[in-house]
């Protein structure tokens, strides 16, 4: 119970302050710079149509306070070992009915909107399945360079499968694996069309680069792959340290 309540807080507080403004800022530019200001605008306004239209429906129900429900298994509510009586060390109980209560149901508002804005504009459906076919016709029809668009059609086909390899039914979280998978695919394709868009970047401007200081020069290998493999791999080095 301890480990559910503190799942749906810390998510709660990761849906409300995942990034900051220059972040969202920062991504939204590059992002019109890629794909094209109004190609780019129009997929905004497209999910900005999608949230008006869900905030006017009916929430999604995906936490319940008692017994099990399909995308949670369950949430501690009144009446359990966490809402009163005895105490966590000197300062009483770390969390109450109240405050686990109030946290439910704004995970539950940020879940329910989250997933009809992503039904709405057909990347799921209503089994949190991403539908991997209107990703990819969405990419076909919307951007002209081919070497960008297979870069980004091929980023669908790997997080898709990597979302759906996770062996989470192992997991034993209260996070129903469809939900966790979701994430996971959303997070991993935003992370690889960053990727895809700072390649064509580099792809369009390899005439400042000596190609002949690349490992492998005058192989088959795509020049722009290595160039980026260089520049991300020399900045991420530092996340090798090993802590044991």
């Amino acid at each position: 119970m301890l480990r559910a309540a503190a799942l749906v807080l810390l998510m709660a507080t990761v849906l409300a302050l995942d990034e900051t403004f220059l972040d969202k800022y920062a991504f939204t530019k590059v992002m019109q710079h890629c794909l094209g200001s109004a190609n780019y605008y129009r997929q905004l306004s497209e999910v900005g149509r999608a949230k008006s239209y869900c905030l006017g429906l009916r929430q999604r129900v995906f936490l319940t306070t008692s017994g099990p429900n399909y995308f949670f298994s369950s949430f501690p509510g009144q009446g359990n070992q966490l809402g009163g009586g005895g105490g966590v060390g000197a300062g009483g109980v770390l969390w109450d009915a109240g405050t686990l209560a109030q946290a439910a149901a704004q995970l539950n508002a940020e879940l329910s909107n989250f997933t009809c804005v992503l039904e709405t504009i057909n990347a799921i459906d209503g089994q949190l399945r991403v539908k991997q076919d209107s990703f990819v016709n969405h990419y076909y029809s919307t951007t002209p360079d081919t070497s960008l668009r297979d870069d980004l059609v091929e980023n669908i086909y790997y997080c898709n499968e990597a979302a759906n390899g996770l062996p989470l039914e192992r997991d034993n979280s209260p996070v129903h694996a469809r939900l966790q998978r979701l994430m996971f695919f959303l997070k991993c394709e935003k992370k690889r069309r960053l990727a895809a868009c700072l390649k064509h970047d580099i792809r369009a401007n390899l005439g400042q680069y000596d190609p002949a200081g690349l490992p492998g020069y005058g192989s088959r290998r795509d020049a722009a792959d290595q160039v980026l493999a260089l520049l991300v791999g020399a900045d991420g080095i530092k996340n090798l340290d090993l802590y044991y």
